[in-house]
């Protein structure tokens, strides 16, 4: 998928790619997507491994009382992590619809709707 098809799929006007390759300020919108994408993946696997390894400390604690208290920490914190990231994106997405300006949800440099 090219730019400028990237660029019509989110709804962003204009050209991304100019005719000759150089990029427009269309772009900036597009580079912003892909980057929020691309974190909140990361942040997901990483919390799922975090979770994961917790869980794993959890099940060999043998009955340690500090290490199960330190598994139950470690999965609290990855929990409590990914739910204000996932958190942060519904917050701007609420104030977005209530107050109507869609750039907030969108990237763009014009808040004209």
């Amino acid at each position: 998928m090219d730019w400028n098809t990237l660029a019509s799929n989110l709804g962003i006007k204009g050209t991304c790619v100019t005719s000759d390759g150089a990029a427009t300020l269309n772009c900036v919108p597009v580079v912003f997507y892909l980057i929020m994408n691309a974190a909140l993946t990361l942040v997901g696997g990483f919390a799922a491994i975090y979770m994961i390894f917790a869980g794993y400390k959890y099940i060999t604690a043998g009955g340690d009382a500090k290490q199960v208290d330190s598994a139950r920490k470690e999965f609290f914190y990855a929990l409590i992590g990914l739910i204000l990231v996932l958190f942060s994106f519904l917050l701007v997405n609420i104030i977005s619809y209530l107050t109507h300006i869609t750039c907030l949800t969108q990237f763009g440099f014009s808040c004209a709707n």
